[in-house]
């Protein structure tokens, strides 16, 4: 009987390190779950902090792509062209809707650009209409364009006295293809007789 109660104990033992690795096992995974939420968490929180980071950063830099920033006036006011001359009004107004389209200016706002970018002879048609027409960009560049005499016909016309210059290929000459990139959108082409 005595043989019997040692291996009794040693099997007591032996059940009671088994239970202790088993908790010990359990604390362990219980640990290890506890450390990934919290690592888990904390990457969570540190991409909240980055994502605020770079949007407060696209809004202060001046050189982020205009999608994702507000454009300011003053921003948008030195890359815009001036009319210099009243001979390539047309040009200006490509030229100008370019900028304003390319820095995605609401085409409601460009009246507000438009009159410190004229010239002063275009500028005083501009005086002569209503309030409320000089708030549609459209309205503006009819009556300027109806001011120079810049329609259809008159581009037609210039169009039928190109000639060529002395000592100009035909590679060289590519004021066809200029004018016909700047004809009025309301004029059929100049291709058509």
């Amino acid at each position: 009987m005595a043989s019997t109660v040692p291996s009794q104990t040693s099997e007591n033992e032996s059940v009671e390190i088994l239970r202790l690795k088993l908790a010990l096992a359990e604390q362990q995974a219980k640990y290890d779950k506890e450390r990934d939420e919290r690592a888990s968490s904390a990457r969570e929180r540190e991409w909240e902090i980055e994502r605020e980071r770079i949007a407060l950063q696209a809004q202060n830099n001046p050189l982020a792509p205009p999608s994702n920033r507000a454009v300011s006036r003053t921003e948008v006011h030195h890359l815009l062209p001036r009319m210099a001359n009243d001979d390539d009004v047309l040009g200006f107004f490509h030229a100008f809707e370019r900028a304003l389209q390319l820095n995605s200016v609401p085409k409601s706002d460009w009246p507000l650009y438009l009159t410190a970018q004229l010239s002063a002879k275009a500028n005083r048609v501009l005086t002569g209409l209503s309030l409320e027409q000089n708030q549609d960009y459209d309205q503006c560049k009819r009556a300027v364009l109806a001011y120079y005499q810049l329609g259809a016909a008159s581009y037609f016309k210039m169009f039928r006295s190109l000639r060529r210059a002395d000592g100009e290929n035909y590679k060289m000459y590519n004021k066809t293809a200029e004018l016909s990139q700047r004809r009025p959108r309301d004029a059929p082409s100049i291709w058509v007789p």
